[in-house]
């Protein structure tokens, strides 16, 4: 909230082109969503700037996404593209001595039928909220910092298209029935439409009439001129009294009273845009004093610039002050007003201050002109009027520093809309710095990897961003490194293919290298990147063969948890495709294993996912875990009396236990050496334990556990059936989901063992009623294990009675 002040978003309409034939014009408009942040670079560095900018920019994205949903939206912003070109062009009308004529337009609307508010919403509706026209819901949030503005330049008038000039008549016809059979008020009229080159255009009309008719005035300028004239001061605009007044309603008592300064009250003024305080204070002292420099060496002329004060601005330019006026900074070039213009997106002072012939070739210190400020600040309007001043500022080089282009400085900071404009303008992409650095590796090292999305769908063969990123992870620089695994870990989740790409660049080979380093965070954010699409087939072989498994176990024994987790998590996905014996080659389940003795929840977690996949099928891992003393790691995550479990909350508790549950039940299954150590280090227990908690899923973990420890081991199954297991997994035979059932019913089998009389004695708990559910079941697991209960309670002659 510290900058929200002075930030805002407005839209901006600009002409984008004009065609005319004969009296027929043709125009088609755009607007662009603006970020402006009203700061000097002493208040807002360039570091600062760039993390407001994200943060604004996926606000912007937002906006972008929803704003032309609402119909009323889409309908108001057709009013205001017209708008857009009707300013310049009655503007030009009337300097052709042209005006419209008024009586052939629709009829006015009295004041009765037009309400408007004199009073803008405020902030959040309260209770003593009178305003009656505005309503809001109670406690709904909205704000005032934005606006509306037009960009009054146009392009060149071109030539009609043939298309246009063949249909001439039609348009003429079609334009002249507009408003024929619309009669009366109403709160829409229809406008025609007609299509050309499968565009859409709206078809009005309105006649002219002369400006000035030779006796008399246009009634309607006439009246307008009078009140106008009435209202030119014929003395100071405020008293003493009143000047104070207006500053203690903007500012409150205490500032108010700092404002009794001139300088100070001038330059709050010009902040706030009080045009007749500024004007009372203008002609209350000399133009000396009005110019002189702030503490940080601005004028007057730049706070206005900066906050878009054009009435000051034109004040001040009729004062025959310096346009090109620059900060006072000893030994360096300071800024003019239309480099500050230009940062801040003052769109209308830019106009002002070209009108009034600013010099938009000065550089400041870095040696930048005002278009790149405004490809920097992602200003598209900005560079839309200074490009039609002059096309050769598109690939005007800054004087000092690295000499970029505005193409190269949007790619900078990050200014994704300025470089898709620039881009639509032919701006050269393959220019670069006087580093070899081009927009890829600009984008990469300030992490702009938005940019770096749009650059891989244009898919231009001179910006090969793949080649380009595996070409920073292999060069010297840490900052480059770094700055490419990041980029990428980004942009392997943008899209569902781009994980191939990366792979096809040869990005794995320049990744396990990274790995086999010594800095621990570019490590971390390399293994990060990895975990992202080692669940591919493809990716893990690439691992393999580039030697990644020692080089990721050689992680596991650092000091940074981060770097065991998502190594946890890549090896469980090479383990998955037949490298097992590989990860035991190099000591990775010792590795794994001396892990569990940590208290962090995604390290123990990953780890014993991990666990679980190397013993999956392998009896040599299953003894390994066992030799290693990993067994008593898992029990102890059984039990919620561990003195480790206590630290964490309930729900993670909840994990460790399931996790921990079905690790045992991978490392002990159809291994009985393995089944009688879980049951000599105290597994029974804790397990019985789990089913009498109310956590669904850990039951379900807790079952696939005792149905792989007891599976043919006759000991084990007494055990369980000594401790009144078999109740308990009935509860799961009463759950509604499926997978649960036949999870529960799949371990009272286990229970049953190999002998007869235990498998009816297994039977006869169980009853009549779940087994006759079992063989009703849509699963056909239930239905096998319901079938193999009944044949034993067949054999039963008190079961047949």
């Amino acid at each position: 909230m510290k900058y929200a002040e002075n930030m805002m978003l407005k839209l901006t309409f600009s002409t984008t082109q004009v065609q005319q034939c004969e009296n027929v014009f043709i125009f088609e408009t755009a607007y662009w969503l603006t970020n402006a942040l009203k700061y000097n670079q002493d208040c807002l560095d360039i570091c600062t700037y760039q993390r407001l900018q994200q943060r604004l920019y996926l606000q912007k994205k937002v906006i972008q996404k929803h704003l032309e949903k609402k119909k009323e939206i889409r309908r108001g912003i057709g009013y205001l593209k017209l708008i857009c070109f009707l300013i310049p062009f009655l503007l030009s009308l009337k300097k052709k001595m042209k005006v419209p004529y008024l009586s052939s337009l629709l009829q006015p609307f009295s004041d009765d039928k037009v309400k408007t508010e004199r009073e803008l919403p405020p902030f959040i509706y309260g209770q003593d909220f009178k305003c009656q026209n505005f309503h809001y819901a109670k406690h709904q949030y909205f704000h005032v910092h934005g606006g509306i503005e037009f960009d009054i330049t146009t392009a060149s008038i071109e030539n009609a298209l043939e298309v246009f000039k063949n249909d001439l008549e039609k348009i003429r016809d079609c334009a002249a029935n507009t408003f024929v059979e619309d009669s009366g008020y109403k709160e829409y009229y229809s406008i025609p439409v007609m299509e050309f080159n499968g565009k859409s255009y709206y078809v009005m009309y309105f006649e002219l009439e002369t400006f000035y008719q030779q006796l008399y005035k246009t009634q309607w300028w006439g009246a307008i001129n009078e009140i106008v004239n009435n209202l030119r001061p014929k003395r100071l605009p405020l008293t003493d009294a009143q000047l104070h007044e207006q500053f203690k309603k903007k500012f409150g008592f205490k500032k108010a009273m700092k404002c009794k300064s001139i300088p100070f009250g001038m330059k709050s003024a010009v902040e706030r845009g009080l045009n007749a305080v500024f004007h009372t204070f203008s002609r209350k002292t000399s133009s000396s004093t009005i110019n002189v420099s702030d503490e940080a060496g601005y004028a007057i002329f730049h706070h206005a610039a900066l906050h878009n004060r054009v009435s000051i601005i034109c004040q001040l330019c009729n004062a025959n002050f310096n346009v090109n006026q620059r900060r006072f900074v000893m030994f360096s070039q300071g800024p003019t007003p239309l480099h500050l213009a230009a940062q801040a997106c003052s769109l209308e002072t830019a106009c002002c201050l070209l009108s009034f012939k600013a010099d938009y070739t000065l550089s400041e210190k870095r040696g930048w002109m005002p278009i790149h400020f405004a490809a920097f600040y992602d200003n598209i309007c900005i560079i839309i009027i200074l490009y039609r001043k002059d096309p050769s500022l598109l690939e005007a080089e800054a004087t000092a520093e690295n000499q970029c282009t505005p193409l190269l400085l949007a790619a900078t900071s990050g200014a994704l809309d300025t470089i898709k404009y620039l881009f639509s303008l032919g701006a050269n992409w393959t220019k670069t710095d006087i580093k070899g650095n081009n927009i890829i590796h600009l984008s990469v090292l300030t992490f702009h990897t938005e940019v770096l999305k749009h650059i891989i769908e244009l898919n231009i063969p001179e910006l090969p961003v793949w080649k380009t990123l595996v070409e920073m992870l292999q060069c010297e620089s840490y900052k480059r490194r770094m700055m490419a695994v990041m980029s990428l870990e980004v942009i392997c989740l943008a899209k569902d293919e781009y994980w191939q790409c990366i792979l096809n660049a040869g990005t794995i080979p320049a990744l396990i290298n990274l790995l086999k380093g010594s800095k621990i965070k570019l490590q971390c954010k390399t293994v990060g990147l990895l975990s992202n699409i080692s669940t591919h087939t493809s990716v893990v072989h690439a691992i393999v063969e580039a030697e990644g498994i020692p080089a990721l176990i050689n992680l596991l024994v650092s000091d940074e948890p981060e770097l065991h987790s998502r190594c946890a998590v890549i090896l469980h996905d090479i383990a998955q495709l037949e490298n097992k014996d590989i990860v035991a080659k190099y000591n990775g389940i010792p590795a794994l294993i001396n892990l569990l003795k940590l208290d962090i929840e995604n390290v123990l977690v990953n780890v014993m996912h991990c666990i679980r996949v190397l013993c999956m099928g392998n009896e040599k891992n299953q003894r390994a875990v066992r030799d290693h003393k990993g067994i008593q790691y898992l029990i102890m995550f059984l039990s919620s009396d561990s003195g480790l479990i206590n630290w964490f909350l309930n729900s993670f508790e909840d994990l460790l236990k399931a996790v921990a549950s079905a690790t045992i039940a991978e490392v002990a299954r159809d291994n009985k050496e393995v089944q009688n150590a879980m049951a000599v280090e105290g597994a029974i227990p804790p397990l019985v334990a789990l089913f009498k908690g109310k956590q669904l899923n850990v039951q379900v973990k807790g079952a696939m556990a005792v149905e792989s420890l007891a599976s043919y081991n006759p000991s084990i199954q007494r055990a369980f059936l000594e401790n009144s297991l078999s109740k308990y997994l009935l509860k799961l035979l009463k759950a509604f989901q499926i997978d649960v059932k036949e999870q529960g019913a799949v371990a009272l089998w286990a229970l049953a063992g190999q002998t007869l009389k235990q498998q009816k004695y297994m039977a006869e708990q169980i009853g009549y009623n779940f087994i006759i559910n079992m063989l009703l079941s849509p699963s056909a697991k239930m239905q096998y294990v319901g079938y193999l209960f009944k044949s034993r309670l067949r054999i039963n002659p008190f079961c047949l009675q």
